[in-house]
């Protein structure tokens, strides 16, 4: 498998698995925040001056089979899981990112059946648990990977 980004003709394929792993992201379960979503992947970074559009501007990371895009964000489609396109990604943003700074995500709290992936991708990576936040309205958990 390889990693590329995703290209302006790539935004109907990316949409579509956004549908289809967005009852699994809070913030994604309306379509006007769909509609946000799918705008807001072809702002620049001008144009996206937060650190979360930033995220989610990256998140366009892609890997492509047979011509589809599979992965948004850690969101990869139920056809192509367990096939290590996860920790590709992760091991992607991670490799872009300042190692001399704290990372922080965020995933679902322990008791959520939708966390038990997510927080075994973290840990394996060296992320530890950290406290516990609502984002989305939606009750949630961060994870810190130390500077390095």
């Amino acid at each position: 498998m390889t990693l590329m980004y995703g290209r302006p003709e790539d935004i109907d394929a990316w949409m579509a698995l956004v549908a289809e792993v967005a009852p699994t992201f809070p913030g994604l379960e309306t379509p006007e925040q769909l509609a946000e979503h799918r705008a807001s992947c072809g702002l620049s970074d001008a144009e996206m001056p937060s650190v979360s559009e930033r995220t989610r501007r990256f998140a366009a990371c892609c890997c492509p089979l047979a011509g589809i895009i599979k992965s948004a964000a850690w969101g990869v489609s139920s056809a192509y899981r367990r096939r290590g396109v996860a920790s590709m990604l992760l091991t992607e943003a991670l490799a872009r990112l300042d190692r001399s700074q704290m990372i922080t995500v965020s995933t679902f709290r322990e008791n959520n059946p939708r966390g038990t992936a997510p927080r075994a991708l973290y840990r394996k990576f060296g992320f530890v648990a950290g406290e516990l936040t609502v984002e989305f309205g939606y009750p949630n958990q961060t994870f810190l990977l130390y500077p390095q």
